[in-house]
């Protein structure tokens, strides 16, 4: 079964179920075809599309729409116009970054985070030297400044943008055949950012948080999984709950504890089955799914399996 939505930013978000990894792949891989090959024939226009890892529960649908968005950031170093699957966390963590320390930069009246660690993150996107053509340039710079105005009107700031946006396509016209290094993009994007002005009065956005607080918030995010997993849990909430961004979050958790917040909560959630299947061994497959925050009997046992080897009667039986 497939559903298809289209996001805050206009993006089309294309929902693939499934069971068999190959079969999704290649369905992924034949539905693309289709569309990027209706695209080019109706408007000319090139499609870039991104493909995440498998998910097991809908709690984790936030997680697998920004894999594939981070998937589709390859395109600012491969031109491209194809399907890119997720692979790792390094091009979202270095978008993100960038991202939090422009906002900083935004709300910063003196300046001192310039220098910030996230502009040091456009370094990641262009390994080893490469260079952008003006084209893949101006993505990268209408990908940052869109995602900064998006956070911006969702905080309801007036941030006087077309300056910014005239910068960016007058430092990188389309018809530049220069090619541009890390440095001089970085310096060509702070050049647009400096056109904003933070409007008087407005409140500061939250600097970066430092390591021993980052730590600290990743503790205080296991101690609620550990004790609220019954329940339904997602980065919104989390993000809600904690005051901070579901991309922080997720970054840090990653960092700290070793392992995505998703893969941490199904631990959790895990350990509790084997442990009631073990003490109440009374307890129905269903009353043991629900009690660990699964609402479909069948997705627990499919999710226990995959922990565990077995299925949570063969766990019952073997106990």
């Amino acid at each position: 079964m497939n559903w298809t939505l289209f996001d805050d930013r206009e993006r089309t978000a294309v929902l693939l179920s499934g069971t068999d990894p190959e079969r999704l792949s290649d369905d992924a891989e034949a539905l693309f075809g289709q569309a990027r090959k209706a695209m080019l024939d109706t408007t000319g226009l090139t499609l870039t599309g991104g493909v995440s890892s498998l998910v097991e529960d809908v709690q984790q649908l936030d997680t697998a729409y920004a894999e594939a968005y981070a998937a589709t950031c390859r395109r600012f170093l491969e031109g491209g116009d194809k399907l890119y699957a997720y692979v790792d966390a390094a091009a979202a963590e270095a978008f993100g970054a960038l991202v939090q320390s422009a906002a900083s930069e935004l709300t910063d009246a003196h300046g001192e985070r310039r220098d910030a660690h996230g502009w040091q993150a456009l370094a990641a996107l262009l390994p080893d030297g490469r260079r952008l053509d003006a084209v893949r340039a101006y993505g990268l710079g209408a990908a940052l400044l869109g995602e900064l105005q998006r956070l911006s009107a969702a905080r309801r700031r007036p941030v006087p943008w077309a300056a910014a946006w005239n910068m960016l396509s007058h430092t990188l016209p389309a018809d530049d055949a220069a090619l541009w290094p890390a440095a001089a993009l970085t310096d060509v994007y702070r050049a647009a950012l400096a056109t904003l002005a933070a409007p008087s009065g407005a409140a500061p956005e939250p600097r970066p948080s430092t390591e021993a607080g980052e730590r600290q918030l990743v503790l205080d995010i296991r101690a609620y999984i550990d004790a609220n997993y019954a329940e339904p849990i997602s980065l919104a909430l989390l993000s809600d709950k904690f005051g901070a961004s579901q991309q922080h979050i997720s970054t840090i958790f990653h960092k700290h504890a070793g392992t995505p917040y998703i893969k941490y909560m199904t631990r959790v959630r895990m350990d509790n089955a084997a442990r009631l299947l073990s003490a109440r061994p009374e307890m129905k497959i269903f009353e043991v799914a629900e009690r660990t925050g699964y609402v479909n009997v069948k997705h627990f046992s499919y999710v226990f399996k995959k922990h565990y080897g077995v299925t949570p009667g063969e766990y019952d039986q073997a106990e």
